[in-house]
């Protein structure tokens, strides 16, 4: 009885955190996440300035649209942007 339950300890330790892993993953530094993967942001239509928020193009003044993208993708856009 004591091996089974041992057993079940150690096997919820080394199970638990692959189970939860997709959860604890999902948040994003940047964006809101919305299909798997993708990432909620913000684009200049104009110059391609790419942002984390809504709002107006710090260039061009023209509204920033809504686009989708994978984290590196957004990642290397937000490093152009600077």
């Amino acid at each position: 009885m004591k091996k089974l339950a041992m057993f079940l300890v150690l096997a919820a330790i080394l199970v638990g955190p692959v189970a939860f892993a997709e959860e604890m993953g999902k948040s994003a530094p940047m964006g809101d996440m919305g299909k798997q993967g993708m990432m909620k942001m913000y684009q200049c239509p104009m110059d391609g300035y790419t942002s984390d928020k809504a709002g107006k193009c710090p260039k061009c003044g023209m509204e920033l649209k809504e686009k989708e993208m994978t984290a590196d993708e957004a990642k290397a856009a937000m490093e152009k942007s600077k």
